[in-house]
């Protein structure tokens, strides 16, 4: 059976697939954060959690694991190497000075990681959730590390501040395109809110780049919300 081949090399979408990270869905959980270092009462922290768990049942991940697990047995069975992550227990707060969180999944391990040739570089996510969420993933960049690639990873962001600001200054003024009005009839009336990303730090996802060789093409980012 394949282990590994001896360096990184992936500079596109579409050549033969040799070897691939699939995520997990183990131990997903909604996320809980707060902006201040400082817990809640308890009270709010344990009906926050009850909540949390309720939107997160196991009983749907574990399905979800289920298909990630087929994914990989299909992928052995054409040849290719699989590599998958090691969860820890996203349930766990974490703080800066800033704030407080909890981690949520990693089985979208191409968000925040991005294979440019022999290089690695880790993105910096808009999200306090998404802080330790690598770390699932450093038991293989550390082995390739041995046979020599370039490990880079971008400064951890702040986000002592609002990150997400109105696409629109005034939805009111907004001009609806076919799309939107299509998403309000089959919601009930209902309209996306689009947000852009603050450019106070770096901040990036890996996935909104797609690799064409000696080329990156990077989809400016926005975020939507109902």
């Amino acid at each position: 059976m394949k282990k590994y081949i001896s360096k990184i090399n992936s500079h596109n979408e579409w050549d033969k697939l040799k070897e691939i990270i699939v995520g997990t869905a183990k131990g997903s959980l909604a996320t809980l954060t707060w902006k201040k270092s400082k817990p809640p009462s308890k009270k709010i922290m344990d009906k926050a959690i009850k909540l949390a768990k309720k939107a997160c049942p196991k009983w749907f991940y574990d399905e979800v694991e289920e298909d990630l697990d087929n994914l990989s047995k299909t992928l052995k069975n054409f040849g290719a190497v699989v590599h998958r992550p090691k969860p820890f227990d996203y349930s766990k707060f974490y703080n800066t000075p800033f704030w407080m969180s909890t981690s949520n999944n990693c089985y979208n391990t191409r968000d925040l990681n991005l294979v440019i040739g022999n290089s690695v570089i880790e993105s910096p996510s808009y999200l306090e959730s998404r802080y330790y969420e690598t770390a699932a993933l450093y038991h293989i960049w550390y082995k390739y590390l041995k046979n020599g690639f370039k490990w880079v990873a971008a400064p951890k962001p702040i986000l002592n501040y609002n990150a997400k600001l109105p696409y629109f200054r005034n939805e009111n003024h907004r001009i609806l395109t076919s799309e939107d009005l299509k998403h309000q009839r089959l919601t009930g009336g209902r309209l996306e809110k689009l947000h852009k990303l603050e450019e106070n730090e770096i901040l990036f996802e890996a996935a909104n780049t797609l690799r064409m060789g000696k080329d990156l093409l990077y989809l400016i980012y926005h975020l939507v919300t109902n």
